[in-house]
């Protein structure tokens, strides 16, 4: 008889939280992403584990004991591994088994059928209940975008994920600090108005951007070169935003 060690790893569901703050459903919900964004680099243990459920089960390694130890097998998969989504598991699997030199006719049925399982399979998407955002073009709540600013003109472009490139809109409706246009480097009216404007797209809530766009024209508006372009993303103008005191209280990162 010889003995044998089994290492197996898995899954635990862990639960952590945070506590942000928001003038509307629809902004909570785009802050609520670029928190948890923040949170899955937090180190520490997380407020809760459920230690009753075991998922996604897999045997790392058989190893044999004793002093000549030597590994035999790593990596196996085993029945009874209990997976996170069953549905989508039976989907992959009956994927995996196809014929792929079935004829034409056959392959739309079992497209059809794939398709409607496909449709079945629950998913860990959510809705709002009320205030949804509003996609008004060139914004989505969905979508990440780049504001691209050049020194010629001191021109600045939104870029959505399709690489397609519009005006920021300068939201002199908001506040009408520079009617000749943007600029950055310092703290005046161009830069107060492109903090605005730029606050006001990334947020899609013009009371929070009101709010922030002086300190957000401080802390990083005022420090672009005048002389070279520049680059942001809504998930950095989000990660800013998290960081400010009026919206949002993380916990300490240990």
């Amino acid at each position: 008889m010889k003995d044998y060690v089994v290492k197996l790893r898995f899954w635990l569901r862990a639960y952590d939280s945070t506590e942000i703050s928001a003038a509307t459903d629809a902004e909570a919900f785009h802050l609520a992403k670029a928190a948890a964004c923040h949170m899955m680099y937090w180190h520490g243990h997380p407020e809760e584990i459920d230690l009753e459920e075991r998922h996604e089960g897999l045997i790392s390694y058989v190893d044999t004991m004793g002093v000549a130890r030597s590994e035999l097998v790593e990596g196996m998969v085993f029945d009874g591994d209990r997976p996170l989504y069953p549905e989508a598991r039976r989907l992959i699997q009956k994927l995996a088994a196809l014929d792929p030199n079935v004829d034409a006719e056959q392959t739309q049925e079992l497209l059809r059928t794939l398709i409607a399982e496909a449709r079945s399979v629950p998913t860990d998407g959510a809705a709002l209940l009320s205030d949804p955002p509003i996609h008004s073009r060139p914004w989505s709540v969905d979508q990440t975008y780049e504001y691209r600013g050049r020194p010629e003109g001191f021109r600045v472009d939104v870029v959505d994920e399709a690489v397609i490139v519009h005006m920021l809109d300068p939201r002199l409706d908001l506040r009408n600090h520079s009617p000749t246009g943007f600029s950055w480097g310092y703290s005046g009216s161009g830069p107060a108005q492109l903090a605005l404007a730029i606050l006001s797209h990334a947020l899609h809530c013009d009371e929070r951007a009101e709010e922030l766009y002086q300190d957000f024209k401080d802390a990083v508006v005022a420090r672009f070169d005048q002389n070279q372009p520049w680059r942001l993303t809504t998930d950095d103008v989000l990660a800013w935003v998290l960081k400010h005191p009026s919206v949002t209280r993380l916990a300490v990162d240990t």
